[in-house]
């Protein structure tokens, strides 16, 4: 994934998470996410999502020239 990219209710980067991977924490995170598999349970936090509006062009107060992005936390992806 590419930097700089929007973060979700969690606050985390993908610049965080690239830092991650050259650390100790890397170790404990890469267990909870095998948990998470092995149960199939989640924290709610990591399926939020918020839905963010972006004009793109024309009458700013038409609601059809707005698109939706979903805001995901990156631990969730």
């Amino acid at each position: 994934m590419k930097d700089e990219k929007c973060v979700g209710s969690d606050r985390m980067s993908i610049e965080f998470l690239k830092y991650l991977l050259f650390s100790v924490v890397f170790i404990a995170f890469v267990s909870l996410a095998n948990i998470c598999l092995q149960t199939g349970e989640v924290f709610a936090e990591w399926k939020d999502v918020i839905i963010s509006p972006i004009f793109k062009k024309g009458d700013d107060r038409d609601l059809n020239n707005y698109r939706g992005i979903s805001l995901i936390s990156h631990f969730g992806k």
